[in-house]
């Protein structure tokens, strides 16, 4: 398994429709371009950061390579409308996993 880890900078206070779009995303990437999720979670001082799951680096890599259509191409030109760029803060192969499936 391959995960990506984000930060991302709503340009609005109320990150609201920041956290839709990129709810609604990440499930477009998880049905059509292999994706195995993600979380989102908000840091102490307001910051989101995410973490993505695919099943190796290539399968990442292919979804930068294809080019948006339909709804996913509206929903990348919407999130360019929410947010500055996102940065990639680490990426790498998982080496052990003690993730608890549906543990809090």
């Amino acid at each position: 398994m391959f995960c990506v880890a984000y930060r991302f900078h709503p340009l609005e206070e109320d990150d609201t429709a920041f956290i839709a779009c990129w709810k609604e995303m990440t499930q477009l990437i998880e049905s059509e371009l292999g994706g195995l999720g993600s979380r989102l979670h908000r840091t102490e001082d307001g910051d989101l950061y995410a973490y993505a799951q695919w099943p190796d680096r290539a399968s990442w890599e292919r979804m930068w390579e294809t080019e948006d259509s339909g709804r996913m191409a509206e929903l990348t030109e919407y999130w360019r409308e929410l947010a500055g760029p996102s940065e990639i803060v680490f990426a790498g192969d998982v080496v052990e996993d003690l993730h608890v499936p549906g543990g809090a």
